[in-house]
């Protein structure tokens, strides 16, 4: 059944707290309906909970019959300066869905230079910040990158379940917040993933980027999804799309797996050789935002269990805050490579590791590594042995204890 209580993800509360107040403007990005207006009206909430007046903050969806009244920069800029010249204090703008505004980069460049105002702003690209406000405002925004609910935060707020049966739904659900929601209701979290691919990939794919082919971009999509973890290249798709009597350009095969990154669809991952820390530029890997997409695209979550897995490591490292990247040695590949300032984690993820062949591949990879940085194997085996300073974690244990 729908769960009534409004779950507080302090995750990014106590990432933002800091920044409250101060001259920098505050950006949140993630994926449609990862969660992002939500945190916005936390951060109302948490502001008013500060002392500040309700009456001081402005809060504007702009994909609501309030924000289409503002159709571009210039409207909202007078509504804004009309609204705060009645106020005798500092004021609060929170914007959702800014892109959907024109002109909106020299709006808020101008409303930051000409009033007393704390700015927060969502948006559902990427490259939000690559335009005119990075331009003009370097070094005064932060960015926060929203996520879909982690496995953590869903044992969180579906409380009394045996974590390993949850586990398994949310393996194969994923965890936007709708259908977390929900409580994974059966009859709706299908429909719901299958509307909000829909949307993903027909509003902020293909008419953001007037893509006509629709059907080749879904072909693509869905090669690269049944490659999650794999070693690609625009060659291997366009090989692909060749076997199945279509033709791409390696250009249009390239800008549509640009727009998927720009949507936050999908992330690109890039190799690193361990020894000299140097990013390759041959191969990378794909990761989705939200492994619940694969069963919308018609894949099976549980028969592809590996390829999942480490999808769901990728996101949790990302959501942690590490840059992760592939790690490439001599003869053998570490799944993941995380960094987090000076701190370095190295990471193997696998089903389980049962057998002497399972162990010597996922071991064997870590060991050929000769600093001292930590190294892990996550997998569901109950029972985990370490080897040799290598850590052995139930994979479960390690989401659940996340930060």
């Amino acid at each position: 059944m729908p769960l009534t209580e409004i779950y507080r993800r302090e995750l990014y509360l106590s990432r933002i707290r800091p920044f409250i107040d101060n001259e920098q403007i505050k950006v949140l990005t993630g994926i449609r309906r990862c969660g992002k207006t939500m945190v916005l009206r936390m951060i109302r909430d948490e502001l008013i909970s500060l002392g500040r007046d309700k009456d001081d903050i402005l809060l504007i969806d702009m994909e609501s019959n309030l924000g289409r009244d503002y159709r571009s920069g210039e409207g909202l800029y007078d509504k804004v300066v009309s609204w705060a010249s009645s106020r005798d204090s500092k004021i609060y703008l929170l914007l959702d869905e800014i892109k959907m505004l024109e002109g909106w980069e020299l709006c808020i460049r101008s409303l930051k230079s000409d009033l007393d105002i704390d700015i927060y702003l969502t948006g559902s690209s990427s490259k939000m910040l690559s335009g005119e406000l990075a331009t003009h405002l370097a070094g005064r925004y932060v960015e926060f990158r929203i996520h879909p609910f982690s496995f953590s935060e869903v044992c969180d707020i579906i409380k009394d379940t045996d974590r390993k049966e949850l586990f398994k739904t949310y393996l194969e659900y994923g965890g936007m917040p709708l259908i977390v929601m929900n409580g994974y209701n059966d009859l709706m979290s299908d429909s719901i993933l299958n509307a909000m691919y829909d949307s993903v990939v027909i509003r902020d794919i293909c008419d953001r980027n007037g893509i006509r082919n629709g059907a080749g971009l879904r072909k693509i999509l869905g090669y690269v999804v049944s490659e999650i973890g794999h070693s690609m290249s625009s060659t291997n798709i366009s090989n692909y799309l060749k076997s199945k009597k279509g033709n791409m350009t390696h250009d249009t095969i390239l800008d549509y797996l640009s727009f998927a990154e720009d949507a936050m669809f999908l992330s690109k991952v890039n190799r690193q050789d361990i020894r000299g820390k140097e990013i390759l530029k041959t191969d990378y890997k794909f990761y989705l935002e939200d492994h619940g997409f694969r069963r919308a695209m018609g894949f099976d979550n549980m028969g592809s269990i590996d390829q999942v897995l480490e999808n769901i490591v990728y996101n949790e490292l990302k959501r942690r805050g590490y840059d992760v990247t592939i790690g490439k040695g001599v003869n053998s590949e570490v799944d993941f490579v995380a960094d987090l300032g000076t701190k370095r984690e190295y990471y193997q993820v696998s089903y389980l590791v049962q057998t002497d062949d399972t162990r010597k591949r996922e071991f064997g990879a870590l060991l050929r590594i000769k600093d001292n940085h930590p190294k892990f194997v996550l997998s569901l085996d109950d029972f985990c042995t370490g080897c040799e300073g290598i850590e052995h974690v139930n994979i479960i244990e390690w989401l659940s204890n996340g930060m």
